[in-house]
């Protein structure tokens, strides 16, 4: 039977071939990857002419160009002769980039030849290998569909578009999780290296991660550079910066919900698939006497330093990390030991604040021997590990996925997943975040979360995969009156903000606590955050 896309999958589809830049900004599950392959397939497919049609009413919409004086930017340079075209029987008549995490490249490279299976093998390949074998792949002429990340992109892209004039189009996956600072060198590589006369699509449920604006600004230039003028412009329509030049505040969000209705496309997992039937539980767990001795000297300058992280867009501040640290992973722990004159930590002394299973661990064995499939999440890979190695210990079979595992373990331990041979899988939410569907499993915990709501919701969507035939049951497990509170309350911070400037992501509200089972410390600074943001609501936690 041929492979077909759904009715929704079809309209995106449609969309991608009408825009000559488009974002796909569906929820995560919805099926956008099944569209960006019929797109490819669809633009090597037309002849020549129809492409530099396509190429020339894009151009022309899109005014201010990026590389006005770029070799080969015209659409009619697409016709002239080039030592390295190739036409296949006079079947393909272009070539196509996509670029991703290196956790996708198989994954998509599967996807690609299932939808387009006329491709041959040897004309779909990824950029991978030593950095001569990266560049031998990346100028080989008998290849058509290109899979690399964003910094081979960077790195072949000027002599990939030199050499193939017919590379027409640019899929970027996920690319929040490469494209994310505007000033960067990799963002700038890509934005300088494209040709205007290419075609560029982005794929991403989460085109404003934690809330951040300005992780937008990318999708805004590339697509309708009139819209912004500047990135400068930009941050002034959208930024309140404090005394210290740090960003307090976003506004103005509407004007950004303004730009996404008219240039991208959003299906929602609940149009796509229907209502689907979810539940989030918290389970509050006492903290273990002795790792409290330890934590409770760190607190006060944590929690401080979380306020910055929320408020003011900072990086995570070394006390903060070691409170997330010590209730994450209390068997290995490393704490300042010496100082140096300004106060700065020099030496670090390494702790076990406990040999045995914490309480999350073991309530985490009680839900495993129900006997159900069951994925853990956590945030550091210390912790995964404890997490794994405890789970072993019971006799169940337990599948790792963090950073430091290697791509093809990661793959081959996915399949093993679905096929049932593995009972539990623990992994890092920002790693196995994206390009897993495991809709098979009815039961989420989180042992961690960390900041971001873009983490939490791609992670719970690894479950989101077609229609549901059971309850899905997220449960987070945290401990009283720590910093658990604190980073729960900023990923719903996070999550209204993300849904102000795209308000088809959804609030994150979990599930009341309430208040005076903390410290009047903590409610104090509580009080204190909702009075700095002016929320009249009182606070879902």
């Amino acid at each position: 039977m041929a492979t077909m896309l759904k009715d929704k999958q079809l309209i995106t589809f449609q969309k991608l071939i009408a825009n000559h830049r488009f974002l796909d900004r569906s929820h995560a599950g919805t099926g956008k990857t099944p569209s960006q392959c019929c797109l490819t397939g669809y633009l090597m497919r037309i002849q020549p002419q129809q492409i530099i049609q396509l190429i020339q009413n894009g151009v022309t919409k899109t005014s201010t160009p990026t590389s006005s004086n770029y070799k080969g930017s015209k659409a009619e340079d697409f016709l002239k002769p080039t030592s390295a075209r190739i036409v296949t029987n006079g079947q393909f008549n272009c070539r196509v980039i996509w670029t991703q995490p290196s956790s996708l490249m198989n994954k998509n490279r599967k996807e690609i030849l299932k939808w387009n299976p006329d491709l041959g093998q040897d004309q779909v390949q990824l950029i991978k290998g030593t950095a001569n074998q990266k560049q031998k792949i990346a100028l080989d002429p008998n290849v058509l569909v290109w899979i690399m990340t964003a910094e081979a992109y960077a790195k072949y892209s000027g002599l990939m578009h030199k050499q193939f004039a017919d590379i027409v189009q640019i899929i970027c996956d996920e690319p929040h999780l490469y494209y994310r600072g505007w000033l960067s060198k990799r963002t700038q590589s890509f934005v300088q290296s494209t040709p205007d006369r290419v075609r560029i699509s982005f794929m991403t449920a989460t085109p404003t991660p934690r809330g951040k604006l300005q992780s937008a600004y990318i999708y805004c230039h590339m697509i309708q550079p009139d819209y912004y003028h500047s990135f400068d412009f930009f941050m002034a329509t959208h930024a309140i910066r404090d005394e210290y030049n740090s960003v307090s505040e976003w506004i103005n969000h509407e004007v950004l919900q303004k730009f996404l209705l008219h240039y991208s496309i959003c299906w929602t997992s609940k149009e796509m698939y229907g209502d689907v039937d979810e539940v989030i539980l918290r389970e509050l767990l006492p903290l273990d006497s002795n790792i409290e001795k330890v934590y409770r000297g760190f607190e006060q300058a944590g929690i401080a330093e979380i306020k910055d992280i929320v408020l003011e867009a900072k990086t995570g501040g070394t006390n903060s990390l070691r409170l997330r640290q010590m209730l994450a992973h209390p068997h290995r722990i490393n704490i300042p030991s010496e100082w140096d004159i300004k106060g700065k930590p020099t030496g670090y002394a390494e702790l076990c604040l406990l040999a045995g299973n914490t309480p999350k661990i073991e309530r985490i064995l009680e839900l495993a021997e129900e006997g159900e499939p069951i994925i853990v999440f956590g945030t550091f890979i210390q912790e995964i590990e404890a997490i794994a190695t405890a789970l072993s210990k019971k006799g169940l079979k337990v599948g790792v996925i963090h950073g430091e595992i290697p791509r093809g373990q990661r793959d081959r331990l996915d399949e093993a997943f679905q096929a049932g041979d593995i009972d539990v899988m623990v992994c890092s939410a920002a790693t196995a975040g994206v390009g897993y569907n495991w809709g098979h499993v009815n039961t989420v915990i989180f042992h961690s979360l960390n900041y971001g709501d873009d983490e939490f919701l791609q992670a719970v969507a690894r479950t989101k995969r077609g229609v549901r035939e059971h309850l899905l049951q997220i449960i987070i497990l945290e401990y009283e009156n720590t910093v658990d509170q604190y980073v729960m309350w900023a990923v719903h911070h996070n999550s209204k903000s993300s849904h102000s400037a795209n308000p088809t992501n959804p609030v994150i509200h979990f599930p009341k606590v309430e208040m005076d089972a903390m410290s009047m410390d903590l409610q104090n600074l509580l009080s204190e955050f909702m009075e700095y943001k002016e929320i009249g609501e009182k606070m879902i936690i």
